[in-house]
C-alpha cells in the first residue's frame, strides 16, 4: 500500500515540513456549484484519510482529486477556477510524489503555480502550497537552482505580503516550510550563508504558528544546527543542536519521529565540530530508537545507517562501516524512486572510501564510479570534495589515467569558485599536479598547501584527530613527494600522519617548561587543566544528552568547566599571548630532526595513510621515503596477526618477518651505521612490536634468532623531532615510588577472569561513569614480587602495596619529588561503554564510605603533578589508545606525559610478574649507569631471553612486552 496522506504528514514533520490541523474547502460564494461540491468533497476525503489512513481512503482522495481536476479544466481559468485547480493539482502531486513519480509530480506542482499566479492574492494558500511542494520535488530531481528560483518567489512573496494582509498560523507554517526547502536549495547550490537565513526565517514563522516548543518548531532548530555547521559556524552549531536535543527530550515523545530526528542531528554537529567518538554513540542510540518507532524500511532508516558509517569509517573502523553502509545501500535498492539521489550519492560515497580503506580496490572503484554517476547529473554541492578525490586516486591505482584524469578536472573546476573549502582546494590542485594537470589558481607548491589546509583544520578541530578526508590528502602529499623526491614534503605531512594525543601532550608539557617564569608555568598548567576539564565534562554531558541519561547535573558541571575555561583563557591571553603558537602543530625541518641525532642514531616514520603506507628514514647524513608494496591494509592486516599471537602468549613468526620485510626491505642498506632507532609510527603500525620483527625467516624460534632488537635499541616517539633536552636527576640517587598488588576487589570471580579472553574492557566496569565493584572483583589478586625486586634497583624506594597502593594514598603523596614511578596493577583498556569511556589503572578496594572508586583514570592521571624521569607501566596493553578506534599510545601515556612523565616504559599485552620484574629492575640499573633508555631495555631484553631462571624466555611474549616511549 502506498503511504498515506497521515504517514506522509509525519514523514514531512520529520525531515522539517510541518502540516497544520484538517484542510478546510475552498468553496466561495461565486464558485460554480458543481466544482465547489467537488472541491468540498475533496476536502472531506483527505480528512477521512488523515483519520483513518488506509488504501481504500487514499483510493479516494485521488479519486476526488482527479475529480476537481477534470471538472476545472473544462471551465475558462479566472479567479472562480483556478483556486479550486491548483489545490486539486497539489494534491495530485503530492500523491505522485510519495508513490516515487517524481517526474508526475513536478509537472503537476508546476502547473498548479502556473494557475494560480494570476490570483494569489485571492487563494495565498493554494499559491504557496504549489510552491512549496514544486520546490521540494525539483530538490528530488536535483534541479537546485530550479527549486531555490521557485521558493525564493513564494518567500519573497510572503515576507512582502506579512503586515499587509490577515495572516493565519497555516500561511506561517507554510511559510516555514518554503524557508526550510529554500535553505536545502541554497546549501545545495554551496550558498551556506544563505541557507542558514532561510532556516532562521523557517524557525521563525513556525515560532509565529505554533510556539516555541511544538515539535514542528523544535524540528526547526536542529535543522538550522545542521545548516550552521555546513556553514562552518561549529559551535552555533552544536549549541542549537544541544538546546533541540534537550527540548525533545522534555517536549517530544520518542515515538515521535522529531525526536530522533533530533538526537540524529546532534550526532551529525558533533562530528562536524570534531567530536567523532561521542558522535557514534549518539548515531547509534539515534538509530536504536528509529528501527524501534519506525522500523527499517524507510529513507530516514537508511539515512541514519549512512551517516554513522560515515562516521565509523572516519574512524578508521573500515569493516564496520561497510557492513553499515552496505544495510544502507540495501534499503535504497528496496526505496527505488523514492530514495533521492543526492541520499544516494551520499552513502554510495561514504561506502567507497570505507573499501578503500579495507583496500578491497573493485569494490571501492565500483561504489565510488556509481556516486561518480550520480555527481555528474546532480552536481550536488557539498560533496565534490568528498567525493572526487577518491574518485581520481581509485580510478588512478586501478589503472584507468584517463579516467583519473577527467575526476581530477571536475575537481579542479568545482574548486575554483570562490565558496568552495580550503580543504577542498588544496585537495585538488594536489591530485591535479600528481595526475600532472596545469592549474594557473593552484601555485608551485600543492602538497605543501595541502599539508598547511590539514593542519588547520585539526588545529581548529575539538579533538585534534584524522579523520578520512585527512588521511586521502597526506596520502596525496605523501605521493607527491615520493613523484618529485621532496622529503622535506614527505617530513612535513608524516608528522601530521603519526602525530597523536600523545604529542599534543607533549607540545603542552613543553609550553610549560619554555617559560622560566615559575609562576607563568603555573598559570599555563592551570589553564591546560582547564581545557581537560571542560572537554571531560562536555563529553560526558553530549553523550549523556544523545543516550537518554539525565543530563541535569551533566549540564551544570560543563556550564561550571566551561566558565572556569573562559576565565582561565582570559587571563592568560594578557599574561602570555604566545603561548598558542607553542602548542600548535608545526613541520619539522629536516636540518632541525638531524640536529638531534647522534652519529649512530636514525629516526624512522612508519606512516599509514589511506591506501598506502610510507616509511621515512632521516639519519645524520640522509634522508630517504618509500611507499610499501603491501597496501595499507595488508601491512594493517600483518600487524594484526602478529598481536593477536603475542596477547596469546604465541609468535607469528611468518606476520613478524612480512612486517620487517614491508619496512626495511628498501631501507635496510641505509641503516648499516646504525645503532639506535626512534621509530615515530601511527595508525597501524603503532601497535606493532618492533623489536620482534624477525630480518629473515626461520624454522623456530630462539634466543638467537634474528630479531631487530639484536641489531637497534630501539625507542618509540610522538614527533619526528626529538623532545628538547630537559635536566635529568642522576637516576642512582633518585627517589622511587614503586605502588603495586593493591588489595583486590574479590576473588570471588578469579575463576572468571581466568577464563576470559582478552584484556578487561572499561565499559565492563564503568556503569555510569563509577567503577563497579562486582566487575573489579573478577580481577585476580596481584603478587608484589615484582615491586619489591624492581625497588631494590633504586637507592631511595617507597613501596605502596595491598591497601597503601589506593586512590586515597595517592592522594596525600607529593609525587613530584619522584624521578621515577612503577605501577605495577591491573589496566583497564578503553571499550565502548554507556556512559564513559577511557582507560584506567585499578589501585586498591576502597575503604566503605570512600569517595574514591578504587580507579585511577587517565583523566585523574592527568591532573597530577608529576616530575618524574621515568614512569613504568606494567600492566595489560598501556600503550593502547583511549578509544576503539584510537591511536596506540593515546592513552595512558598521553595522560602520563601531560602530567609530566619523560621517559615512559609502557607494555604491549600482559606482562608475566618474573619477565617484568626482571626487565625494570635491568633497565633500571643500566639507566644509573648512564645508558640511554632505548639502551637499557635492549640490554634488559636480550638478557631476559638468555635467562636460565625465566621459563620460555626465548618467547617474544616472555621478553618483548615493553616498548620506551621517549
Amino acid at each position: 500500500m502506498r503511504a498515506s496522506r497521515m504517514r506522509r504528514a509525519a514523514l514531512a514533520a520529520v525531515s522539517g515540513l510541518a502540516c497544520l490541523g484538517q484542510v478546510p474547502s475552498h468553496a466561495a460564494a461565486k464558485s460554480p456549484a458543481p466544482l465547489a461540491a467537488l472541491d468540498k468533497a475533496l476536502s472531506a476525503a483527505i480528512n477521512r484519510e488523515n483519520a483513518n489512513p488506509n488504501q481504500a481512503n487514499f483510493d479516494a482522495s485521488l479519486k476526488a482529486a482527479e475529480a476537481v481536476i477534470a471538472a476545472a479544466e473544462g471551465l475558462p481559468m479566472g479567479p472562480d477556477t483556478s483556486p479550486y485547480l491548483a489545490r486539486a493539482l497539489v494534491s495530485r502531486s503530492s500523491y505522485a510524489r510519495e508513490a516515487g513519480e517524481i517526474d508526475k509530480s513536478l509537472a503537476d506542482a508546476e502547473r498548479a503555480r502556473e494557475v494560480i499566479l494570476p490570483y494569489r492574492d485571492l487563494a495565498p494558500d493554494a499559491y504557496v502550497q504549489s510552491i512549496a511542494l514544486a520546490g521540494d520535488v525539483a530538490i528530488r530531481r536535483a534541479l537546485f537552482q530550479q527549486a531555490a528560483d521557485r521558493l525564493g518567489e513564494g518567500a519573497g512573496y510572503l515576507a512582502q505580503r506579512r503586515g499587509k494582509g490577515p495572516s493565519s498560523a497555516a500561511l506561517d507554517m507554510s511559510e516555514s516550510n518554503i524557508g526550510y526547502t529554500l535553505a536545502i536549495a541554497y546549501m545545495q547550490l554551496g550558498q551556506y550563508d544563505a541557507s542558514v537565513k532561510a532556516q532562521e526565517a523557517s524557525l521563525a514563522a513556525r515560532v509565529r504558528a505554533v510556539g516555541e516548543f511544538h515539535p514542528a518548531t523544535i524540528s526547526a532548530r536542529y535543522n538550522l544546527a545542521l545548516r550552521l555547521s555546513r556553514a562552518g559556524r561549529l559551535e552555533e552549531a552544536e549549541a542549537m543542536a544541544r538546546l533541540a536535543a534537550e527540548q525533545v527530550k522534555q517536549h517530544v515523545p520518542q515515538t515521535d519521529l522529531g525526536h530522533v530526528r533530533a538526537v540524529e542531528t546532534l550526532a551529525l554537529v558533533l562530528a562536524g565540530g570534531g567530536k567523532r567518538s561521542e558522535a557514534v554513540e549518539v548515531a547509534r542510540h539515534a538509530l536504536d530508537i528509529r528501527v524501534a518507532t519506525t522500523g527499517t524500511g524507510d529513507v530516514n532508516f537508511a539515512a541514519g545507517l549512512t551517516s554513522l558509517g560515515g562516521l565509523l569509517a572516519d574512524l578508521g573502523r573500515y569493516d564496520e562501516a561497510v557492513s553499515v553502509l552496505s544495510g544502507a545501500t540495501s534499503t535504497q535498492d528496496k526505496l527505488g524512486a523514492l530514495a533521492a539521489p543526492t541520499d544516494r550519492l551520499r552513502t554510495l560515497t561514504f561506502l567507497g572510501h570505507a573499501q578503500l580503506g579495507q583496500g578491497k580496490m573493485a569494490d571501492a572503484r565500483q561504489s565510488l564510479d556509481a556516486a561518480y554517476a550520480i555527481w555528474e547529473k546532480t552536481r550536488a554541492a557539498g560533496t565534490a570534495e568528498t567525493l572526487l578525490p577518491s574518485v581520481a586516486l581509485a580510478r588512478l591505482d586501478s589503472g584507468d589515467e584517463a579516467g583519473a584524469v577527467a575526476a581530477a578536472t571536475a575537481h579542479l573546476a568545482v574548486a575554483s569558485s570562490p565558496r568552495a573549502p580550503v580543504l577542498g582546494k588544496a585537495q585538488s590542485c594536489a591530485i591535479g599536479a600528481l595526475l600532472g594537470i596545469a592549474a594557473a589558481e593552484c601555485g608551485g607548491s600543492p602538497g605543501y598547501a595541502l599539508v598547511r589546509a590539514v593542519t588547520d583544520r585539526l588545529d581548529a578541530s575539538a579533538d585534534g584527530e584524522l579523520v578520512l578526508a585527512d588521511r586521502l590528502s597526506l596520502e596525496l602529499a605523501m605521493r607527491l613527494a615520493l613523484r618529485n623526491g621532496d622529503v622535506q614534503l614527505a617530513a612535513d605531512a608524516s608528522q601530521v600522519l603519526v602525530g597523536s594525543k600523545v604529542a599534543r601532550a607533549t607540545r603542552l608539557a613543553a609550553a610549560r617548561a619554555g617559560t622560566s617564569d615559575p609562576g607563568l608555568a603555573a598559570r599555563i598548567r592551570t589553564l591546560q587543566d582547564a581545557e581537560m576539564a571542560y572537554r571531560r565534562a562536555n563529553s560526558v554531558y553530549l553523550l549523556l544528552l544523545g543516550n537518554g541519561g539525565d543530563v541535569q547535573s551533566a549540564r551544570t558541571a560543563r556550564d561550571v568547566a566551561l566558565a572556569t575555561l573562559e576565565q582561565e583563557r582570559a587571563g592568560i591571553a594578557s599574561s602570555y599571548p604566545a603561548w598558542a603558537a607553542l602548542t600548535a602543530r608545526q613541520g619539522v625541518p629536516l636540518a632541525d630532526i638531524r640536529s638531534t641525532l647522534a652519529k649512530d642514531e636514525a629516526v624512522l616514520a612508519v606512516v599509514p595513510a589511506l591506501t598506502s603506507a610510507f616509511v621515512l628514514l632521516v639519519s645524520p647524513d640522509r634522508a630517504v621515503v618509500q611507499r610499501m608494496q603491501p597496501s595499507r591494509a595488508s601491512f594493517a592486516s600483518s600487524a594484526a596477526r602478529l598481536r593477536r599471537a603475542l596477547d596469546q602468549r604465541s609468535f607469528d613468526a611468518a606476520s613478524s618477518h612480512e612486517l620487517y620485510r614491508a619496512i626495511f626491505a628498501g631501507i635496510a642498506p641505509d641503516l648499516r651505521r646504525t645503532g639506535a632507532l626512534r621509530i615515530v609510527a601511527g595508525g597501524d603500525a603503532a601497535a606493532i612490536p618492533f623489536a620482534t620483527l624477525l630480518e629473515r625467516p626461520v624454522d623456530r624460534i630462539g634466543r638467537k634468532a634474528p630479531f631487530l632488537v639484536m641489531r637497534y635499541a630501539l625507542s618509540a616517539g610522538a614527533s619526528l623531532q626529538a623532545r628538547t633536552a630537559q635536566p635529568r636527576r642522576a637516576l642512582a640517587a633518585s627517589a622511587m615510588l614503586a605502588l603495586g598488588a593493591p588489595t583486590p576487589f574479590g576473588t570471588s570471580m578469579a575463576d572468571a577472569q581466568a577464563a576470559r579472553k582478552g584484556p578487561l574492557l572499561a565499559s565492563a566496569v564503568f556503569r555510569g561513569g563509577q567503577a563497579d565493584a562486582q566487575s573489579l572483583a573478577s580481577l585476580p589478586a596481584l603478587r608484589s614480587a615484582e615491586v619489591e625486586a624492581v625497588s631494590r634497583s633504586v637507592g631511595k624506594a617507597t613501596v605502596l602495596t595491598g591497601d597503601q597502593a589506593s586512590e586515597e594514598q595517592l592522594a596525600k603523596t607529593r609525587l613530584d619529588q619522584y624521578g621515577v614511578l612503577l605501577f605495577a596493577t591491573h589496566a583497564l583498556v578503553a571499550g565502548e561503554m554507556e556512559g564513559v569511556t577511557e582507560p584506567a589503572l585499578v589501585l586498591a578496594r576502597p575503604e566503605r564510605g570512600s569517595s574514591s572508586d578504587g580507579v585511577l583514570t587517565a583523566s585523574e592521571i592527568g591532573a597530577l603533578r608529576l616530575d618524574a624521569d621515568w614512569v613504568i607501566l606494567s600492566a595489560c596493553n598501556t600503550a593502547a589508545g583511549d578509544g576503539e578506534a584510537a591511536p596506540a599510545y593515546s592513552g595512558l601515556a598521553q595522560a602520563f606525559r601531560y602530567a609530566g612523565a619523560r621517559t615512559l616504559m609502557l607494555s604491549h599485552w600482559p606482562v608475566r610478574d618474573d619477565a617484568a620484574a626482571v626487565l625494570a629492575a635491568t633497565v633500571l640499573k643500566e639507566a644509573a649507569k648512564g645508558r640511554k633508555p632505548a639502551q637499557a631495555l635492549r640490554t634488559a631484553m636480550l638478557r631476559a631471553m638468555a635467562d636460565p631462571d625465566l621459563p620460555d624466555a626465548a618467547n617474544p611474549h616472555v621478553w618483548a612486552p615493553f616498548v620506551v616511549f621517549e
